[in-house]
C-alpha cells in the first residue's frame, strides 16, 4: 500500500493534466487487478516469487514517475506516450475501432457458401480466414506510408503480404507457411502503424505544441526543513555512509538527467509527441 500511495502521489505531480488523470487511473486499476490475482492464487506454491516480481515492477513504475517529475526527459516523454496512446495499452484501445469485428469474417464466410437449412455448418471446425486490413486500417496505413516519415519514426512498409509462389525446393508454398507469413505481416503492420487520436484530444495537443492555452505547470510540494538539513547521505557524511552501509546509496545523488520543467520544456515534449499523433476522419459511405 505504501508503494501505491507513493505512486499515486507522483501521478498528481505530472505537468500534463491528461497524464495525471490517465496515469492515476492506470496505476490504480493495475494494482487492483494484480492484488486480486494474488488473492486468488494465495494457496498456490511459489506465490512469493510472483509477489516479489510484481513489487519490483511497482517500484520501477514509482521510480520512473519520480524521474519524470524531476524533469528527466526520457521518463516524462514515456509518460506522455502512454497517455496519448503512442505505446502501451491505450495504443491498442485506439486501434480497436479500426480492427475487424470478432466473428464477422466467420459469418461472412459461412453466408457466402449459401448452404441450405438442412446443412449444419459448424463454426468451430471452419477454417478461419487469413487476417487482412480493414478499409479503415488500409487507408490509415497508406496515408502514413505516403508521408515518407524519418527512419526514427514507425510507418507501415508493406500494405499487403509478400508471399513467394514457390519455396526453396521449387514446390508450391505450403498453406501453413502462407498462413504464418500472413500473420507475421499483419503483426508488423499493427506494430508500426500510428494509432489516430480523437479529434478533440488531437486539437488540444496541437494547441499545446504551438504554445496556445498551455496548462500551468504544477509545482511539487516543498520538502520540510528537517529533510533539507539531514545531509546528503541519509544523515551521514560520505565517509560515514561507506563505513556504516558499505556503499553510497545511488538514491542520495541527484538525477543527472533532470531539467527544469518549464513551459518551453513541456512545449517541446508536446510537439515531439504530437509529431507521432495522426487524426482520422472516416466516411462510411465513401469508404475513405
Amino acid at each position: 500500500r505504501s508503494i501505491l500511495r507513493q505512486t499515486l502521489r507522483e501521478c498528481t505531480y505530472l505537468p500534463d493534466p491528461n497524464a495525471r488523470s490517465y496515469m492515476s487511473h492506470f496505476v490504480a486499476s493495475r494494482f487492483r487487478r494484480v492484488s486480486f490475482k494474488i488473492w486468488q492464487n494465495r494457496d498456490q506454491p511459489g506465490l512469493g516469487v510472483r509477489v516479489e516480481h510484481h513489487l519490483r515492477n511497482a517500484r520501477q513504475m514509482r521510480n520512473g514517475l519520480q524521474r519524470a517529475n524531476e524533469g528527466d526527459r526520457q521518463a516524462l516523454l514515456r509518460c506522455l506516450e502512454w497517455t496519448y496512446g503512442r505505446r502501451g495499452k491505450r495504443r491498442y484501445v485506439l486501434l480497436e475501432p479500426l480492427m475487424p469485428a470478432e466473428g464477422r469474417q466467420d459469418i461472412v464466410q459461412l453466408m457466402s457458401k449459401d448452404e441450405g437449412p438442412e446443412q449444419d455448418a459448424d463454426v468451430s471446425t471452419t477454417e478461419k480466414p487469413l487476417p487482412s486490413l480493414t478499409p479503415e486500417l488500409y487507408a490509415l496505413a497508406a496515408s502514413q506510408r505516403s508521408l515518407n516519415l524519418p527512419s526514427s519514426k514507425k510507418a507501415p512498409k508493406q500494405l499487403e503480404p509478400v508471399i513467394p509462389e514457390f519455396n526453396a525446393r521449387l514446390l508450391p508454398m505450403p498453406k501453413k507457411r502462407v498462413k504464418n507469413l500472413t500473420h507475421q505481416w499483419y503483426a508488423k503492420v499493427l506494430d508500426r502503424i500510428l494509432a489516430p487520436l480523437p479529434v478533440g484530444e488531437w486539437e488540444q495537443l496541437r494547441d499545446w505544441a504551438l504554445g496556445i492555452d498551455m496548462p500551468d505547470v504544477k509545482e511539487r510540494r516543498g520538502s520540510s526543513a528537517a529533510t533539507l538539513n539531514r545531509g546528503h547521505f541519509r544523515g551521514h557524511t560520505a565517509l560515514e555512509a561507506i563505513v556504516v552501509q558499505g556503499r553510497l546509496d545511488p538514491k542520495s545523488f541527484p538525477n543527472q538527467n533532470a531539467h527544469e520543467i518549464s513551459r518551453r520544456f513541456m512545449q517541446r515534449l508536446w510537439a515531439q509527441v504530437f509529431s507521432d499523433c495522426p487524426v482520422m476522419d472516416w466516411d462510411d459511405d465513401k469508404k475513405k
